[in-house]
């Protein structure tokens, strides 16, 4: 998690995170999702791979949505 923010000083073009972080730490998967969001909304392209279908939808503009991996 310490990882993702030297990255974000950076102001990268587009990031891309998987569900990773936030299965460490169940808790904080809200957190980060809201997060996502706020660095969507400053001109980040933001790639997100998640199992949590309702929260990555809440925090998207356009969602894909791959039932048993297909």
């Amino acid at each position: 998690m310490l990882a993702i923010g030297p990255r974000l000083m950076l102001r990268p073009g587009s990031c891309f995170w998987t569900s990773r972080p936030w299965s460490l730490a169940p808790l904080l998967g809200p957190i980060f999702l809201k997060r996502i969001r706020s660095i969507a909304a400053d001109g980040t392209a933001v790639l997100l791979a998640e199992q949590n279908v309702g929260g990555a939808l809440g925090a998207a503009d356009h969602g894909y949505v791959m039932q048993t991996a297909r």
